[in-house]
């Protein structure tokens, strides 16, 4: 995977923090930047295991930027925010899943080969309960209950 080990002084935090996110930067083409704050790392720190990956894929059927509206969006169940979202009234694989409380949507990008799974809680509020109890197996069972149905999908 092309990795590599660079030493590094963490006596010098400071240096050591711009280092690491000037990597990170440099490796996801500018798309994150300042992974680690200020203040995440000490004199104590002896290691930090950073990967990055830079992916960028056209989804296999585009969302119209001609319908693309601003609306809004729960942040969490008290606060909301204005945010542009993209529609799309397409055939998708979608499913329920009871046991977390959520419903998926797989959508393809082009070449058939890679695809995003978007979890949605039921709940205005239940993002952090969803990831606590998600695994790799009910993540494959929420990938074999998928099924092709018509959805008018929205998404920020």
């Amino acid at each position: 995977y092309n990795s590599v080990v660079v030493p590094i002084n963490f006596a010098s935090e400071a240096a050591a923090r711009l280092a690491i996110n000037a990597w990170v930067e440099e490796a996801t083409k500018s798309k994150i930047k300042d992974l680690l704050p200020s203040g995440c790392l000490d004199s104590d720190t002896r290691l930090v295991l950073i990967n990055a990956i830079y992916f960028k894929g056209l989804w296999n059927e585009q969302f119209s930027p001609a319908v693309t509206t601003l609306e809004e969006f729960h942040v969490s169940k008290e606060t909301t925010k204005q945010v542009r979202m993209m529609h799309k009234k397409s055939k998708f694989k979608l499913t329920e899943y009871s046991d977390l409380s959520a419903n998926a949507v797989e959508i393809p990008y082009k070449g058939s080969k890679t695809s995003m799974v978007i979890l949605l809680p039921n709940e205005m509020d239940g993002l952090e309960k969803l990831e606590a109890a998600l695994t790799p197996s009910n993540f494959s069972d929420i990938l074999k209950g998928l099924e092709s149905t018509a959805v008018d999908l929205s998404l920020p």
